[in-house]
């Protein structure tokens, strides 16, 4: 095996220095370039000179003359300095231009209601943006963002795992919602009793979106429906199966809404004097990203525009 070259420690200053004497053919001339005297270039040559034990330039004079292995070494330097500039560049433009890759996870719907309308904004603003979406569920997207797959996540609850902050986004709104037809058939509801002997569809067995709607319209102490017809985790087919007339549901207003207008459902409320609501039932959504993350103008944009307001918004 051949013996490793030895390393020598070479001032990258210097270094620099040789690069711009070099280029400019005079030490004058490379003093004016770098607005410094003739004095300090010609110092720093031969401090390179006596750390690499060897002479680059020949001295006629006043004159200079770049020698052969001046002439090699110029030529490596141009290279890599080229390389490095390059790279500097790079970095000073994560934390001055908004340009680059970005990774964002969000939940489905939700993802379709706030992040769409805000990506199609943000993308048409700074094109040299690019911009990963991912949609998941809660857990697997807060671990996600904590192993740095993704930069930023929209949660439907509070953070729960160590290094990550987060900050209120938005609040979403539930409604009780049935077909019309439905709803005429089995009678329109009002009364705990009359809400609680109809058939519900509900997204999940611990009823995320139906128990704080119940809550908030009969009391903390009332008993929750019985007769759950099916439990669909999509938010969607939800309201598909409602609009079909199986089972009344709970959703998010913005996503009933369109349904709403068009007549396929309706929303139920119960009769005043059931439960004084102090606020209308809901969730908070968060922003999170990882506590300490380094704050890049890429990154300090897509939250920002994640987080404002949309035309119609309050």
């Amino acid at each position: 095996m051949h013996p490793r070259p030895e390393r020598t420690s070479v001032s990258y200053d210097l270094l620099r220095t040789f690069t711009a004497a070099a280029r400019a053919g005079t030490f004058a001339a490379a003093a004016r370039h770098e607005r410094v005297s003739v004095s300090a270039i010609s110092q720093k040559v031969r401090a390179l000179e006596a750390q690499l034990g060897m002479p680059l330039f020949e001295r006629l004079g006043r004159r200079v003359r770049l020698l052969p292995a001046g002439a090699a070494l110029l030529g490596t330097l141009e290279t890599e300095f080229a390389r490095i500039d390059e790279a500097l560049a790079a970095m000073r433009e994560d934390f001055t231009q908004a340009s680059g890759r970005i990774s964002v996870g969000s939940p489905r719907t939700f993802g379709r209601h706030w992040l769409t309308p805000r990506l199609a904004r943000l993308l048409a603003t700074h094109e040299a943006l690019r911009v990963d979406v991912e949609f998941d569920v809660p857990s697997v997207l807060e671990r996600r963002l904590v192993e740095g797959a993704l930069d930023l996540v929209i949660l439907v609850r509070p953070a729960e795992l160590a290094g990550v902050k987060a900050v209120p986004l938005a609040r979403e709104t539930f409604v009780a919602v049935g077909a019309p037809a439905a709803v005429k058939r089995w009678g329109k509801p009002r009364t705990l009793e009359e809400f609680q002997a109809l058939r519900w569809a509900v997204f999940d067995r611990d009823l995320p979106m139906l128990t704080p709607w119940w809550r908030a319209s009969f009391g903390p102490k009332a008993a929750l429906p019985e007769r759950i017809a099916c439990h669909v985790a999509s938010l969607e087919e939800l309201l598909a199966l409602t609009e079909a007339g199986v089972a009344l549901t709970v959703l998010p207003d913005y996503l009933v809404r369109p349904s709403e207008e068009a007549g396929r459902v309706l929303v139920l409320e119960p009769a005043p004097g059931q439960h004084s609501r102090q606020r209308a039932a809901g969730n908070t959504l968060f922003l999170a990203w990882r506590d300490g993350t380094v704050e890049s103008m890429r990154l300090r944009t897509v939250r920002q525009a994640l987080s404002e307001k949309t035309q119609g918004e309050r």
